[in-house]
């Protein structure tokens, strides 16, 4: 038995999600390209922004906390890495930690860009 979760499939497929009997949510449609993408943006644990340097570009990954409110846009991290005459570390993916108005940056563990 499964049960219907309120909400939206996030690879386009509707209101198709549902509670498995193993507490996994997934989609319903057969020609969903993921059906357990809900599942799998759940279980990250990740809760801070993450950026990865390489030696001429950066990315951004916003926590999915910053979706709430759409604060994603008021987010300011992307406009001061931008701003920066160079990276602020070597090359890799960095935890972002904001403290007193400065943003350190955490290396986490194996992850390179």
């Amino acid at each position: 038995m499964t049960i219907d979760v309120a909400g939206f499939c996030p690879m386009g497929c509707g209101t198709t999600l549902t509670l498995m009997c193993d507490g996994h949510i997934a989609c319903k449609k057969l020609t969903c390209p993921s059906p357990f993408a809900v599942s799998q943006i759940l279980m990250d644990q990740e809760t801070e922004h993450l950026v990865t340097f390489t030696e001429t570009s950066f990315t951004v990954t916003h926590p999915l906390r910053e979706r709430v409110d759409n604060a994603t846009l008021g987010c300011t991290l992307h406009e001061h890495v931008e701003g920066l005459d160079e990276p602020p570390v070597e090359p890799g993916v960095y935890r972002a930690l904001e403290a007193n108005g400065e943003w350190i940056w955490a290396p986490t563990e194996g992850a390179r860009p």
